[in-house]
């Protein structure tokens, strides 16, 4: 067909009304994120990260970008601690009465390594942050989202390492591509209660 395909982007895409978490929001990619949450006319938006002067940073630019129409918010918390989820939950419906959509874009990738040099303790910190801290928070959302009978959304930032083939960051990969199985399961529970669950693998990416 000659048909010209849609574009990646809809023009006009809007969250206006809705309020996001987005974890690792502090910096790079999921600054970004926050940012553009802001711009496509989210109510609010929750930023997590570890430092709270990076976190003040990324909520000022939100109310820039947002037009100073955007709720913003930051909570310092550490996603290997498994309260971190509920935690996240609690503020955020705290600050904003309810939640519509989570960005898992939080995620370790430092240090790296190979069979011969990952250790115990490299693998457990990626599994922790990269696979279980989307699972703990996707579950509280999910769990809210259904006893609020309310459609939402969740997107993953995996990593085209999902795919393998990158032995310097092994850890690393496995576990982007336990969360690309992960959002598959996730997508396929929640379809019926009207919450989408979407990974994003991406490429390199260019940030500070």
């Amino acid at each position: 067909s000659k048909a010209t395909p849609p574009p990646l982007s809809q023009p006009g895409c809007s969250l206006e009304g809705k309020v996001v978490i987005v974890t690792g929001g502090t910096s790079g990619l999921g600054r970004c994120i926050a940012i553009a949450c802001a711009r496509a006319g989210a109510r609010g938006v929750l930023v997590t990260g570890r430092d709270e002067a990076r976190g003040k940073v990324t909520c000022d630019s939100i109310q820039l970008e947002g037009g100073g129409f955007c709720e913003r918010a930051f909570i310092a918390v550490d996603l290997a601690n498994e309260a971190a989820a509920s935690i996240i939950m609690d503020y955020a419906v705290g600050e904003f009465g309810t939640v519509d959509c989570l960005v898992n874009s939080a995620a370790a990738c430092f240090p790296r390594g190979d069979l011969e040099t990952t250790t115990p303790e490299l693998w457990d910190t990626m599994m922790t942050t990269n696979l279980k801290a989307p699972f703990l928070i996707t579950q509280a959302l999910a769990r809210h989202l259904k006893q609020r009978r309310a459609r939402g959304a969740v997107v993953n930032i995996g990593s085209c390492a999902a795919h393998g083939g990158a032995p310097f960051i092994l850890a690393y990969s496995c576990s982007k591509a336990a969360l690309a199985c992960f959002t598959k399961n996730t997508a396929a529970e929640l379809r019926p209660h009207g919450i989408r669950v979407n990974q994003v693998n991406m490429g390199w990416c260019y940030t500070e």
